[in-house]
């Protein structure tokens, strides 16, 4: 269902997602409504305009954007196109913000992650490389729960077959109004990877820029592998 009527209407002033909310859905949905729960809650898939359903076909399970034929694209990680609501997508009563206190090395060498990687082949098996950690702050006026996550975005990102951006870390806080609380998160070796043509993991040279959600520094922090 195309959302974008109700999106760009000035009657509704939000959505309320259920999805698949189980028995005790109606409670949950009239805690929300009430005010009773603060929500925290974010969409896990992208919800797209109905030009994408009309104009990709349901068989076609392609990632990578193709423009030889005009595909976009499917999934946060890859869609290039037009969206309703991105992946991760969540309102609450309250606000947010965040910043990185602890940032990574700006370089790594490349010859290191290759024997993290021959060790460790699969992401399962990866390595904590280093930890960052985040300051995040509660500036609304109810206390509330919210997800932060961590992106990484490759060198290149939407070219060569790489991704616009991967989830590496996420974790739930819950703050008081005016609260603050630093949040650590270890990022593995497999972060400043991607897999090759043969299914492979293979480290990148390049910049690579990871970002928090609600951080005041829209740019990320970047770090090199050389």
């Amino acid at each position: 269902v195309d959302l974008n009527f109700a999106k760009n209407s000035p009657k509704f002033h939000s959505i309320l997602w259920a999805g698949y909310p189980g028995q005790s859905g109606g409670q949950a949905i009239a805690e929300i409504l009430f005010g009773d729960v603060n929500p925290s809650a974010r969409l896990t898939q992208t919800l797209y305009p109905q030009d994408f359903a009309r104009n990709v076909k349901m068989s076609d399970m392609r990632m990578r954007p193709d423009k030889s034929d005009g595909f976009p694209g499917r999934g946060w990680r890859f869609y290039n196109g037009k969206v309703v609501y991105p992946f991760a997508h969540g309102l609450s009563y309250t606000t947010f913000a965040a910043k990185f206190v602890k940032a990574p090395p700006k370089y790594l060498k490349h010859s290191d992650l290759s024997t993290v990687f021959q060790s460790n082949p699969h992401p399962s098996q990866s390595v904590g490389l280093f930890e960052v950690t985040v300051n995040v702050t509660n500036t609304g006026n109810l206390a509330g729960k919210q997800i932060l996550m961590l992106t990484m975005t490759p060198p290149n990102p939407g070219y060569f077959g790489n991704p616009l951006s991967e989830l590496v870390a996420f974790k739930k806080v819950e703050l008081r109004s005016g609260e603050s609380v630093r949040v650590s998160f270890s990022i593995d070796a497999h972060a400043y990877g991607l897999v090759d043509e043969k299914g492979l993991w293979k480290p990148m040279r390049g910049a690579w820029v990871l970002r928090c959600d609600y951080s005041v520094d829209d740019n990320g922090t970047s770090v090199t592998t050389w």
